[in-house]
Order: C-alpha cells, then structure tokens, then sequence
C-alpha cells in the first residue's frame, strides 16, 4: 500500500517514470533485504558504491543517465558538418559519448568533465590509450566553456536554466550547444534533432550567435 500511494501522488506531481518505479519497489526491496540477513558491513559497501556512482546527485540536481548509440551518431553528424575541432561533455559518466567520438575522429580534441569518482574512473580506463580524450574530475560549473566549438550535456531540467545562461555567457559566437532531452528554458532551440531510439530522445541544438535573429540549418 505505502509503494502504491507513493507511485499514485508520484503520477499526480507528474514525475518521471523512474521514479515511479522506485516508489512502487521501494518498501518492497527493503524488506526483502532484512529477509536475507546480510551482515552489516555489507551494506555499509553498498553504499558506498552508491555514493562513489551519484556522488552529487542530491545537491546537484543532476541524475546519472547514459546517453544511446544514437545520441552518439547525431553528435558525430553535427561534428563532421561543422568540422568541430574542439568538444566538451559535461556530466560525462562512463564516457558514452565522450569516448566514441575521441575513437573514431582523431583530429577531435575531447574534453569530458565528470564528478562522480567511479564513474570518473571508468571513462579514464576507457580513454587510456586515446592521447586525444582527456577526462576531467571537475565540477562542470567551474569549466569555462569558451575555448569549445561544440558543448553536449545530458543532465535534468532543474538546471537547464542556469547552464544555458552559463552557456550563453562563455561560449563563442558560432559555437553550438547541444542538450540531450532537456530544452532550456527561455531560450529556443535553433534545431530539434528526433531520434528513434529507446528513450525517444530528442536534442536540443542551440548556436551562440551575437544577433538572435540568425538562423542555422541541419
């Protein structure tokens, strides 16, 4: 009963579907693990990998998603049109995006900037033999994003607002920011790119230009 009126108040504030889930499997999960009488350090290491995955993600407002091949495909597509020379990540992960691209476009200098120490960990192993990805343990809020032709972030609608203000001031006329299934508010999109993937993700292309009224084509 408690998963249950916790998914049906989660439907009425219209939250994501995952959370719907974890309200429904919640109470459940819990008792099944006092069932099995685990010793105590036990979930002591539990949550210690919980904390080394989603480090920041409760004063961050910022969730750990991963991104599809498709995502992937889109953004080397933007690339190789715009003949990117210089990208960044922000909230990498395991490097999804990130490492794809450094492995297939050797001329493309790849920053990705992620927080979370494991996840952090992950996407150097996975770089380690590429001299162009370099993976940063950085707050992506302490990154100046001027020196980037092209900027991608799959992160959650609470703080849109502020990176595309943040965006906005750092980034170069020309460059072009892209967000993976979340628009900035108050600002339009130049281009929404519609992905037949899993999620149905949707990008959200932005160009940073000094007179608003110009447009762009992809």
């Amino acid at each position: 009963m408690q998963g249950i009126m916790a998914a049906f108040f989660g439907v009425l504030l219209r939250q994501a579907w995952w959370w719907i889930v974890i309200h429904v499997t919640f109470f459940p999960l819990l008792v099944w693990f006092l069932l099995l009488q685990w010793v105590a350090w036990t979930y002591l290491l539990i949550s210690g990998f919980f904390i080394l995955v989603f480090w920041r993600t409760i004063t961050g407002n910022v969730p750990v998603f991963f991104s599809s091949q498709a995502v992937v495909q889109a953004i080397a597509e933007l690339v190789e049109e715009k003949d990117i020379m210089h990208f960044a990540e922000l909230g990498a992960g395991i490097g999804t995006v990130a490492k794809p691209l450094a492995e297939n476009y050797s001329l493309l200098n790849v920053h990705a900037f992620e927080n979370a120490p494991l996840l952090w960990l992950i996407n150097v192993w996975r770089g380690r033999n590429m001299f162009n990805l370099q993976v940063f343990r950085h707050c992506f809020w302490q990154v100046n994003l001027a020196n980037y032709d092209l900027v991608f972030a799959y992160l959650s609608p609470a703080v849109m607002s502020k990176l595309g203000a943040k965006v906005r001031t750092e980034m170069r006329v020309g460059g072009v920011f892209v967000s993976s299934s979340f628009p900035v508010q108050d600002w339009e999109a130049d281009a929404v790119i519609y992905l037949d993937d899993w999620q149905n993700t949707c990008l959200f292309c932005y160009v940073i230009k000094d007179n608003h009224t110009l447009g762009v084509n992809y």
